[in-house]
């Protein structure tokens, strides 16, 4: 199976950012958190980061408020890592696909 460019990138993304706010974030509103996948733009000037957070309700809105925050750092954290022109940018969406996974 070849994946195609974009596949590559996406999997390239999610790696770093997982590494990211797993190892470089010290922000105690992200809880347990798991990037679960990466979804870029046709252009890969924006790309969709989807996580999951386990705890309660307050805690993902906590965690989805810090994650936002932290976007632009995470960006450049990760750029020199990217062999690309641009660093795209980055939107965190919960992943409510696994959270339906999970209820049923």
């Amino acid at each position: 199976m070849s994946w195609s460019r974009t596949e590559r990138l996406e999997a390239l993304l999610k790696e770093k950012i997982a590494t990211v706010v797993l190892e470089r974030l010290s922000d105690p509103r992200i809880g347990f958190t798991t990037i679960t996948r990466v979804e870029l733009s046709r252009d890969k000037k924006h790309a969709a980061v989807f996580y999951t957070v386990l705890g309660e309700p307050s805690q993902m809105r906590k965690t989805a408020r810090a994650l936002a925050q932290a976007a632009p750092h995470i960006q450049e954290t990760i750029g020199p890592g990217l062999k690309i022109r641009h660093v795209p940018q980055l939107r965190f969406v919960f992943d409510e696909r696994v959270e339906r996974e999970r209820t049923m």
